[in-house]
């Protein structure tokens, strides 16, 4: 995807992290809400984030649902 409002090597909206991640953009919000997923604020409205911040996000929902499965 070549954007002009992209940057390189990062991922630019909620429905893209999404989609990368396999979860819901619901999803997504709650992760930055809660502090499970960092995003850097571009604006009030705009966010990026680096592919391997949602990596880490998804580790870290899986392992506390393993955690909890105990």
């Amino acid at each position: 995807m070549n954007n002009r409002n992209s940057i390189p090597g990062w991922i630019g909206t909620q429905q893209a992290i999404a989609d990368y991640a396999g979860v819901s953009k619901r999803t997504v919000q709650r992760w930055i809400t809660d502090g499970t997923l960092k995003v850097r604020h571009l604006s009030a409205k705009k966010i990026v984030c680096r592919p391997a911040d949602v990596d880490k996000a998804v580790k870290a929902v899986s392992d506390r649902y393993e955690m909890e499965a105990k």
